[in-house]
């Protein structure tokens, strides 16, 4: 077995209640970056904290999408 070395992907939250806790947390470093009022969509939610462990591709086509319903 191998020693955590502190950089491991943390459990996965269980429902959408826990992804937004997750990331509404004050220990998270995304929560300033969150509207102080009510709670991000759900599927936001996953996103973000996803975000980390996603592949760079997929951040890239994630970003491009948005981009579209920008303009």
């Amino acid at each position: 077995m191998v020693e955590a070395v502190g950089i491991e992907p943390t459990a996965k939250p269980s429902n959408d209640k826990d992804l937004r806790q997750s990331i509404t947390e004050k220990s998270h470093p995304l929560a300033d970056a969150l509207p102080r009022h009510g709670e991000p969509p759900p599927d936001l939610a996953r996103v973000t904290v996803s975000w980390p462990r996603l592949p760079e591709h997929i951040k890239a086509a994630i970003l491009a999408l948005v981009r579209t319903a920008e303009v």
